[in-house]
């Protein structure tokens, strides 16, 4: 019986912010991740129509179309399963709320540290790489 070869999970980083997106690439590609990026989110929003990813961190703030908006467009995509992950500078309750009951499964505030950008995407590597069954 042929051994399947565990592929590298999928992730999108989306932000108008190339520091972040340097920073959050090098975080996410240490640990197991491929990673693709889009700086605003009428870019992402075309990538994620045309693609799969496993994980998308996505600021909130960008031009064109928000991070918000974005998420709650995820749905009519291949990507409305997909973990996202929500970064801002702007440290708001009610935005954080907000994004988590949009789906968000993490809001983060930036600046980001590597610590909080892998616990926030624990188990994602390891639950594509581990295919179904052998768990």
């Amino acid at each position: 019986m042929p051994v399947a070869t565990p592929r590298k999970p999928r992730s999108l980083v989306v932000d108008d912010d190339e520091t972040i997106i340097d920073h959050v690439t090098y975080v996410l590609r240490q640990n197991g991740f491929d990673v693709e990026h889009a700086f605003d989110g009428l870019d992402a929003l075309r990538r994620c129509q045309s693609a799969r990813y496993d994980l998308i961190v996505c600021d909130v703030r960008m031009p064109r179309l928000s991070g918000l908006s974005l998420l709650s467009n995820l749905a009519q995509t291949q990507n409305a399963d997909s973990r996202v992950v929500m970064i801002s500078a702007i440290d708001d309750g009610a935005l954080r709320r907000q994004a988590l009951a949009s789906g968000a499964s993490a809001y983060l505030v930036k600046p980001l540290s590597a610590e909080m950008l892998v616990r926030a995407t624990d188990g994602i590597a390891r639950a594509v790489a581990t295919p179904p069954g052998e768990d």
